[in-house]
């Protein structure tokens, strides 16, 4: 019997702890949800999802695709990511729609914006109960959200507009 344990255990330590530790290391794939914008999903709760653009970088003569992370969701589900230009500047911002469970079918929405240094900001958040989402022509200007507040005691489906004004994402 002893002879069967130390047999088991040598197999174990041989063929599945390994195979356990490579599992864990297995990148995460990465899915495109808007033109040139990846989402890391994780389905493990102490993970949380990213976003990542795919950027040219050069090294000597050669360059190279990689993936430059732009956000983490802090625990949101993301569902989905809009291009638009809020502020006309002529850069694409990006307006992430994430889950966070629960009922009432709470999203967070975050506009985010690349800086002057390449690192990224989000410079917009609000909470919206089942969000439907639409985007100005041509993925400029104002965002239309059709949402669910309470008002009076009574839920009713209202309107907000969120638009850039005088340097600041406003709300009305």
């Amino acid at each position: 019997m002893n002879k069967l344990l130390k047999l088991i255990t040598l197999f174990s330590l041989i063929v599945l702890f390994p195979n356990i530790c490579f599992a864990t290391n297995i990148p995460t794939p990465k899915e495109e949800i808007a033109k040139g914008v990846y989402v890391e999903r994780h389905t493990i709760p102490e993970k949380v999802d990213k976003l990542f653009i795919k950027v040219t970088e050069k090294s000597g003569d050669k360059e190279y695709k990689v993936f430059k992370n732009i956000f983490i969701s802090e625990g949101n589900e993301i569902k989905e990511v809009k291009s638009l230009d809020i502020d006309s500047d002529g850069k694409n911002e990006y307006l992430v729609s994430m889950y966070t469970g629960g009922s009432g079918g709470f999203y967070d929405l975050a506009i985010i914006k690349e800086k002057e240094d390449g690192k990224w900001e989000s410079i917009w958040e609000d909470s919206f109960s089942q969000p439907n989402i639409t985007m100005g022509e041509n993925g400029n200007g104002e965002i239309m959200i059709e949402h669910f507040e309470v008002i009076n005691d009574v839920p009713q489906k209202v309107n907000s507009v969120i638009f850039y004004e005088n340097g600041k994402v406003v709300k009305h």
